[in-house]
């Protein structure tokens, strides 16, 4: 696991064994070649998730928790709390907004 001063730990082998196995899911069943705007939507949609992860964890709740009143008393638990949150909410947003841009990506090189 990851760790951080604050004391928050991130899972690291959860996320990579899952990674592998839908890995090796897609090599064995992944006949389906996809095309087009689906391709270019879910790669943007997983680029998303993992920006939303990184900026999270290691950008906007050490940003946040320093803005917070209790951060001088409770300074680990504060910034696991804005870690958590950031991640909770961060991963979806991104991943929405990263397939959306891969959408119109694809689009765009439809008119080309």
């Amino acid at each position: 696991m990851l760790r951080f001063q604050s004391g928050v730990r991130l899972p690291i082998v959860g996320p990579l064994l899952g990674g592998a196995l839908a890995y090796l899911f897609a090599l064995h069943f992944g006949q389906v070649k996809l095309k087009g705007a689906l391709r270019h939507s879910i790669v943007g949609a997983i680029v998303g998730l993992l920006i939303g992860y990184v900026l999270g964890a290691l950008v906007l709740a050490p940003l946040m928790a320093q803005q917070d009143p209790y951060y001088n008393f409770l300074r680990s638990k504060v910034t696991a709390g804005y870690t958590r949150y950031f991640i909770f909410n961060g991963m979806p947003l991104c991943g929405i907004i990263g397939c959306l841009i891969g959408f119109i990506y694809s689009v765009k090189l439809k008119r080309r």
